[in-house]
C-alpha cells in the first residue's frame, strides 16, 4: 500500500468515527510531503526521525509532533500493514 493510500484510508476512517482530526491530518500530509509516496513498508525510523527533527524543534515540540504519526503507525501494524512501527523510540 502506498503512504498517499494509507494517509488517505486512516484520515477518512477518523473521520468517519465522528473526529475532527484536522491537526492530526495536517501533520498526516506534511510527512506524506516529505517522505514522497512510497510504500507504507518502506518507511524507515531515519525517515521518520527526519520529518520530526524538521525545523530543529526542541524535545517538546517533537513529542507532540510524534503523536500523530505513532498512532498512524501503530493502526496499521494492528493491521497487519507493517511488522513494526518504524517510530523512533523516544524523543532525543
Amino acid at each position: 500500500m502506498k503512504l498517499s493510500q494509507a494517509v488517505d484510508l486512516y484520515i477518512q476512517r477518523k473521520r468517519d468515527a465522528g473526529m475532527r482530526f484536522d491537526s492530526p491530518m495536517s501533520r498526516l500530509r506534511s510527512f506524506l510531503r516529505h517522505c514522497g509516496d512510497t510504500d507504507l513498508h518502506y518507511i524507515t525510523i531515519q525517515q521518520v526521525t527526519a520529518f520530526l527533527d524538521g525545523s530543529g524543534s526542541m524535545p517538546s515540540g517533537w513529542s507532540g509532533k510524534r503523536g500523530s504519526p505513532r498512532s498512524f503507525f501503530d493502526y496499521w501494524t494492528a493491521r497487519g500493514r507493517l511488522k513494526s512501527s518504524p517510530l523512533p523510540p523516544s524523543a532525543p
